[in-house]
């Protein structure tokens, strides 16, 4: 077979774009991923009528600056980056392993939730987010839709307990069954 320029073109695009989606789970995967996620902390609210976390607001300290809290859901051992909020973000940080003890008290013990595969050095994991009343559930797909926006090179999927057609996030009660 002669290669022609054409032919060559058509195999470099082709292996150029090849390795690109991470093994393991697709972006609509994710995108049910984040639906269930969202669903269990429906469930949490049905039962406790508070969002997970919110105590975190109850009776706080005046000198205090109250953060949201983020919870990071990934299969993999999180990087130590990951441990505390990035420098100047005000958050609490929770290890996926505490908040499924969390839910669990609740939900009860059988409770699991679905777990971002992809290394987390180089894909940012599943993550959830609190503040006083709402709730955020993210994933970072290989590929944009009408439903993602551009962050960091990927295409952020948001559901929450609110919704904003700017900040491209879905309300829940948008996607349940």
């Amino acid at each position: 077979m002669k290669w022609t320029p054409c032919c060559l073109a058509v195999v470099v695009l082709f292996c150029g774009c090849a390795g690109k989606e991470p093994a393991g789970r697709t972006d609509g995967q994710r995108m049910k991923d984040v639906h269930t996620i969202a669903a269990v902390i429906e469930q949490y609210k049905q039962k406790t009528g508070r969002y997970p976390y919110a105590e975190h607001w109850d009776n706080p300290d005046p000198n205090m600056v109250i953060s949201p809290v983020e919870v990071l859901i990934c299969s993999r051992p999180l990087p130590k980056e990951y441990e505390r909020p990035p420098e100047g973000l005000l958050q609490a940080m929770i290890k996926c392993s505490d908040f499924l003890e969390y839910l669990r008290k609740v939900l009860g013990p059988d409770l699991t939730l679905p777990e971002d595969d992809r290394d987390p050095a180089t894909w940012v994991p599943y993550q959830v987010r609190f503040d006083k009343d709402n709730y955020f559930v993210g994933a970072h797909l290989t590929h944009a839709n009408g439903f993602t926006r551009p962050v960091d090179g990927a295409h952020k999927y948001q559901v929450g307990s609110i919704g904003s057609e700017a900040a491209k996030v879905r309300p829940y009660s948008d996607i349940q069954p």
